[in-house]
């Protein structure tokens, strides 16, 4: 798939973001309810790892292509690895985060409410 193809999906992402966001604004009603949503950003995290690594490899090809260039006359080629740079330290610090998320999920898990 190309980056071009991943834009919807992308975005698809970002609004499910946005809803979750909205639906825990308050309390959660169970640690199970709370722990489930964890597991789910965990996993999200642990796919978007893999988006941010492929993006940085697309990102290293398209340094090779001819005739790219950067709109403020810079080095096109540098700054496509520059990208792909930031791209891969975005991976590492999404793994870092899907890491703690899955950590997170565990504690919850342990979790139970007496009636």
């Amino acid at each position: 798939m190309s980056a071009a193809a991943g834009t919807v999906p992308a975005r698809n992402a970002s609004e499910a973001i946005r809803q979750i966001n909205h639906r825990t604004f308050g309390p959660a009603r169970t640690p199970a309810e709370l722990g489930s949503t964890v597991v789910a950003l965990a996993e999200m995290a642990a796919r978007l790892v893999q988006a941010c690594e492929q993006l940085g490899r697309q990102a290293d090809e398209m340094a090779l292509r001819p005739g790219l260039y950067d709109d403020r006359g810079q080095s096109a080629q540098r700054t496509a690895r520059q990208a792909a740079e930031w791209l891969r330290r975005s991976s590492e610090r999404t793994e870092a985060l899907a890491d703690a998320l899955t950590t997170a999920a565990v504690d919850l898990s342990h979790l139970g409410v007496n009636r």
